[in-house]
């Protein structure tokens, strides 16, 4: 009995909560949470007091009301690097880390200001339908999927510190939309999901802990640590091959409009503590890619509809960075302009030639009462015929 007891506190932490917050006081709440009715997102607040905070996320992103904003642009480290990392099915989402710290990618600039934040890992939220599944929605929009890549500041150390603070998380968010075509960059994750499945449902089945359920009460401490080691690892598999970060980017790689806002994780503990990019220019993947990451449950649920709806914005500020133009963008502008120019003047150069074609064709001479003694009539022509 007291291992149940024990499990049921544990567990959520060790494979729900994206980013637990062992300060807060709702960290080692018993209940856990998920997205049915009975512990979907409109009962957190009655368990974790702090998904009822003030800056919640996510939120709706309103075109018309941003406030535009020209930032430099953002700096990557290590995005472009291939590593080998691990996909976990958490019960509530599919979540990916890389093995290893070392050359971990970093991101600063732009909307972070100088300070440097540390990748710590991605998931995805999905929907059952292709009309829903994203969690921030923009214009009242809804995406099939949005994936949320995890970073913390690194001034302060380490994540679980990082956590407590108003500026200690970074989280980039891209929206899905449906393609004919499969995503290639998904292939290497979607691959792991079958087997994945087959785990979790041991897992839920209560296999995982055979043998568990015997051991002396005196054990038990001794060993927690290890069982909910082996829980996490039986529900993951390491994903073929060498993933680089920016593989999840957008077609033609980090977007340089975005917007951004302070809000929350949106899963609890909810912690205020979540500097938010979403960029508006979309990645893809197929309806068959989608339909296999509906295949994926938790303790026997699907994993579909894993999003919290939009949170009010309770008076903050929602910004939008507008990308500087490119030097290619300036020197086709240039280019553009030139044209327009030569056309305007082509087309002075045309009316002129009409309105002398006519006096010239009667008096050649007439010239002279505008234009000195020693102009050519004829130049008028070669210039339209140049330019026209």
């Amino acid at each position: 009995m007291r291992f149940l007891k024990l499990l049921f506190i544990i567990l959520p932490l060790a494979v729900g909560v994206h980013v637990p917050n062992p300060e807060n006081t709702d960290y080692r709440a018993t209940g856990t949470f998920g997205y049915t009715a009975a512990n979907g997102p409109a009962t957190w607040p009655a368990t974790f007091s702090t998904c009822a905070g003030t800056s919640q996320s996510p939120i709706n992103l309103v075109s018309s009301t941003r406030a535009s904003t020209n930032l430099a642009d953002f700096t990557l480290t290590n995005y472009e690097v291939p590593m080998s990392g691990k996909l976990e099915n958490t019960g509530t989402s599919l979540k990916f880390a890389f093995d290893s710290a070392t050359n971990a990618p970093t991101v600063t600039g732009g909307r972070l200001g100088t300070d440097v934040f540390e990748f710590a890992q991605f998931h995805w939220h999905w929907g059952s339908v292709s009309t829903q599944g994203s969690e921030h929605t923009l214009d009242g929009k809804e995406y099939p999927a949005e994936v949320h890549l995890v970073h913390f500041n690194k001034k302060y150390n380490d994540i679980s510190t990082a956590v407590t603070m108003s500026d200690g998380l970074a989280v980039l968010g891209f929206f899905y939309e449906v393609s004919s075509l499969g995503n290639g960059n998904l292939t290497p994750f979607i691959d792991q999901v079958a087997g994945l499945v087959n785990k979790r449902r041991s897992l839920d089945e209560g296999r995982a802990f055979s043998g568990n359920f015997t051991q002396e009460a005196r054990s038990f401490k001794k060993n927690i640590k290890e069982d909910i080691l082996s829980v996490e690892s039986r529900a993951s598999a390491a994903v073929s091959g060498m993933i680089r970060l920016d593989s999840l980017f957008p077609v033609g790689g980090l977007p340089g409009n975005y917007y951004y806002y302070s809000g929350s994780l949106t899963t609890p503990t909810c912690d205020e503590s979540v500097l938010w990019t979403v960029f508006d220019t979309t990645s893809t993947i197929s309806e068959a890619q989608l339909t296999t990451l509906r295949t994926l449950t938790g303790s026997g649920v699907t994993l579909n509809d894993n999003f919290r709806p939009p949170q009010p914005l309770n008076g903050r500020t929602v910004s939008y960075r507008v990308a500087p133009p490119s030097s290619a963008q300036l020197t086709a502008a240039t280019v553009g302009a030139l044209g327009v120019g030569a056309a305007v003047g082509a087309a002075v150069i045309l009316v002129m030639q009409g309105f002398f074609s006519a006096s010239l064709s009667n008096n050649r001479n007439s010239a002279k009462s505008v234009f000195p003694a020693s102009f050519n009539p004829d130049i008028l022509q070669r210039l339209a015929r140049k330019y026209l």
